[in-house]
C-alpha cells in the first residue's frame, strides 16, 4: 500500500510538470499525508508557504502571496459598418469572383486554392466597398451607465435635428 502511495504521488507530479504547474506545500498537513495542495503556474509570487500546528490533528496551510492586480488595456477596434456599405461593387465584385472560380473549376484547379481565392478575393471586397470605424478603449469613466449613454445619445441626435433646422 506504501508503494502505491509512491506511485500515485509521482503520477501527481508528473502531471503538475507536464502542465507547467508546481505544488508549493512540502510537509504532511495531516498525520503523515499531505492532504492540503497549493498548485500554482506562478510559484515565484508566492513570498512564503508554511504549515502551522492546527487545533486538532490537522495542520494549517499559511501562505503569503505577492499579487500585483494588472489593469487590462483594450486594444482600439476595427468594426466594419455594413449598414453605410456599397452594395452595388459587392454585386459586382462577386459576380466577378463567380466567373473567376467557374474558369479556375473547368482547369481543375484544387478545392485549396478556390477556397483561397474564394477567401482573399470577398476579403479584398469588404476592405474595399465596407467603411470601418475605430473603437476606442473601454476602459473610460465607469459611472457612465449603459443608461446614461442611451440619454446622451438621444441629446446628440436632437442637437443635430436642432442644427439642421437652424
Amino acid at each position: 500500500m506504501h508503494t502505491q502511495c509512491a506511485t500515485n504521488h509521482e503520477k501527481f507530479a508528473d502531471i503538475l510538470d507536464d502542465n507547467g504547474m508546481a505544488q508549493l506545500v512540502n510537509k504532511p498537513t495531516r498525520g503523515p499525508n499531505t492532504l492540503d495542495l497549493i498548485v500554482t503556474n506562478h510559484p515565484e509570487s508566492f513570498m512564503r508557504v508554511e504549515t502551522l500546528p492546527g487545533l486538532s490533528d490537522h495542520e494549517i496551510v499559511f501562505t503569503e502571496v505577492n499579487l500585483n492586480p494588472r489593469k487590462s488595456i483594450q486594444k482600439p477596434r476595427i468594426i466594419p459598418l455594413y449598414r453605410k456599405a456599397n452594395w452595388e461593387n459587392m454585386k459586382l465584385d462577386m459576380n466577378n469572383l463567380h466567373h473567376d472560380i467557374t474558369l479556375m473549376n473547368e482547369q481543375k484547379a484544387g478545392v485549396n486554392t478556390l477556397w483561397t481565392h474564394f477567401q482573399t478575393k470577398l476579403e479584398e471586397s469588404i476592405g474595399k466597398n465596407v467603411p470601418k470605424k475605430t473603437a476606442r478603449k473601454k476602459d473610460g469613466s465607469p459611472w457612465i451607465t449603459s443608461d446614461i449613454k442611451r440619454l446622451i445619445r438621444k441629446r446628440d441626435r436632437w442637437f443635430k435635428r436642432m442644427k439642421k433646422i437652424l
